[in-house]
């Protein structure tokens, strides 16, 4: 289950893929793997919860009509407090040149409130996370959508898929 667009998934191949997001890419992404468009949703979902070791919990599943849908499993090493150390996920996401416009447009809409009662003190009882995990989720954020920002500055709306 670790292989996406037919080749087994690793540090290097995810970078790889992180690095293929580029708006000169897109036509071929979409024709020869447009899984990769959502390789790179997960990138900045990881980037988001904080989770580091996707290369190794990532997969894809071929669907009746011959298509893969992509698989993310195993999210416990996400929500930890961000050390000084740059993980994956981050590198990932600064290596990316076109963002997935859903994801980018979601977290645009999402108010601080919303996500203390998604993932914080609003959670259900027991569930919810500490207030340093959640403003280092919001600070996550702010940052994709910097970068998002910064990306449509230098390519216009071919920086958003």
């Amino acid at each position: 289950p670790r292989t996406v667009g037919g080749t087994l998934a690793d540090e290097a191949y995810m970078m790889a893929i992180a690095q293929s997001l580029h708006p000169a890419n897109r036509d071929a992404i979409q024709a020869d793997v447009p899984i990769y468009f959502d390789v790179g949703r997960a990138f900045v979902f990881d980037y988001l919860i904080y989770n580091n070791d996707r290369a190794r919990n990532l997969g894809t599943i071929s669907l009746p009509d011959g298509s893969d849908r992509l698989i993310l499993f195993d999210h416990g090493l996400a929500f930890g407090v961000e050390g000084k150390d740059k993980k994956s996920a981050v590198t990932y996401v600064e290596a990316m040149q076109m963002m997935p416009s859903d994801v980018i447009d979601r977290l645009r809409s999402l108010t601080e409130p919303e996500l203390q009662s998604l993932v914080g003190t609003g959670a259900p009882a027991g569930t919810g996370l500490s207030d340093k995990i959640v403003s280092q989720i919001w600070e996550r954020r702010a940052a994709i959508l910097r970068k998002a920002d910064d990306l449509v500055a230098l390519y216009g709306n071919l920086a958003l898929y």
